[in-house]
């Protein structure tokens, strides 16, 4: 490959980077429950000192409860409870014979949130097919009116692609469902393109660093640096294509083949120029082209102790043409 223009494209299996998930996920939702034996006390009175009192404790926030005065000794009502935070927890009282027992029913402990982010994570990579993790932090959570909270999802360098609104699921109260709003994963694919497919047309290794994108849009361009195992750095451009795929190209570089190639050919010019034998090294690492399609090697001329410096000068990319001398 010349310094022309190289390019890989991502497939549509795994480009679909902008978009929406709804995945039900079993997970047992924060729901505690606690009794207490008869009293002479009412319902409610026996259900705000639980809240208040175990409820809080177990969930290491600052309640203040309210429950309906009515309820009655034999029944289920709805309390309420607002934490330090002003957040409103929902709870369900159920009375009986046997005293009183209350549940929440917005909450999910602390506790329990490992273990959503893992199965969250699980879930959405296998889906977009890039390896992800989810962050929902470390404190009780206390679903909203709107029935959901907020997570982040990450990549592996932990650079935020998306956020991911969670709800307990409403018709099997042991799973959440989730939806992943605007992601875009394209530096993933891009990453992965360079260090695969571009790769394989350059016949190096590349390690890839793209930005984390939030943009989706077709044609918008980001640019990447691609290095090479011998530290060498180049720029690769990746664009957003209208058929929702990842393209990336790579300008003026040359490729260890074709550096071969321009090795023989330029000993060979040389050596009749000169009449005596010499033999031109490029290395054996992707080479750069400066602004002026020029790059550097090293002649070494029988008869000669020192090397010599070369420079090429790319008059024709496709075909690839130049002009080599002495400086």
């Amino acid at each position: 490959m010349s310094g022309g223009r190289t390019a890989a494209r991502q497939s549509r299996r795994t480009a679909c980077f902008a978009g929406a998930i709804l995945v039900v996920l079993a997970l047992v939702t924060g729901s505690c429950s606690f009794s207490t034996g008869a009293t002479k006390s009412s319902s409610a009175e026996l259900a705000e000192r639980l809240i208040e009192d175990e409820l809080a404790k177990d969930l290491d926030l600052v309640l203040v409860a309210s429950c309906p005065p009515e309820a009655a000794r034999s029944s289920t009502f709805t309390c309420t409870a607002t934490d330090q935070a002003a957040r409103q927890l929902l709870i369900q009282a159920t009375a009986d014979s046997e005293g009183i027992s209350v549940a929440t029913t917005n909450v999910v402990r602390s506790s329990e949130l490992p273990l959503a982010e893992r199965n969250l994570a699980e879930s959405i990579s296998e889906t977009i097919a890039v390896s992800t993790t989810v962050d929902c932090g470390s404190a009780t959570v206390v679903i909203a009116t709107s029935g959901r909270f907020t997570c982040d999802l990450l990549n592996d360098d932990g650079e935020m692609l998306a956020e991911v609104a969670v709800a307990i699921n409403p018709r099997e109260r042991s799973g959440f469902t989730y939806e992943v709003g605007t992601l875009s994963i394209a530096a993933e694919l891009a990453e992965d393109l360079i260090e695969s497919d571009l790769a394989k047309q350059f016949e190096t290794d590349l390690t890839a660093e793209c930005p984390a994108q939030r943009e989706t849009a077709p044609g918008f361009t980001f640019e990447c640096i691609a290095t090479d195992s011998f530290g060498t750095s180049m720029p690769v451009i990746a664009e957003v294509t209208n058929d929702e795929n990842i393209i990336v190209e790579a300008f003026d570089h040359l490729v260890p083949g074709v550096i071969d190639v321009l090795e023989r050919s330029a000993s060979k010019t040389l050596t009749g120029k000169l009449g005596d034998l010499v033999a031109v090294e490029c290395g054996d690492q992707l080479l750069g082209l400066d602004r002026n399609e020029q790059f550097l090697c090293v002649a070494t001329v029988t008869g000669e102790p020192m090397a010599r410096n070369v420079q090429f000068t790319v008059t024709s990319r496709v075909p690839l043409r130049y002009t080599v001398s002495f400086i």
